[in-house]
């Protein structure tokens, strides 16, 4: 009985030192592994690489394709543009022409169209 008490409590031992080392936390990133690793937006000093939306033929697409690249960057960069000019500098965004007589703007998540 004596020996099955000790397996059983050297057992137990080694099942809690190796949850102890288990469980340590790692270190946490260095600048130089979030910039090699990060998403482009993360990257301090290198501009953006341009990402051209092309013309898709209708507003609705052209404003879905917008929407999209929105949200990926936000994603991307875990902050929220002020308005849809700085997204494009920040973003590297090319976006096609909105339709005479509008603008985007950022409504939420969305890319919409409102009067200049």
């Amino acid at each position: 009985m004596l020996k099955s008490f000790s397996s059983s409590l050297g057992l137990a031992i080694l099942l809690a030192v190796t949850f102890v080392l288990a469980c340590k936390k790692a270190p946490p990133p260095t600048a130089e592994s979030l910039a090699r690793h990060g998403p482009p937006s993360m990257n301090p000093g290198a501009p953006p690489e341009p990402v051209v939306l092309p013309e898709a033929g209708s507003t609705e697409a052209n404003l879905n394709q917008l929407s999209h690249a929105l949200r990926k960057y936000v994603a991307g960069s875990r902050s929220v543009p002020k308005d849809f000019n700085d997204f494009l500098t920040k973003s590297g965004v090319q976006a096609p022409p909105p339709p005479a007589g509008k603008k985007y703007v950022i409504q939420g998540q969305i890319v919409t169209l409102a009067d200049p």
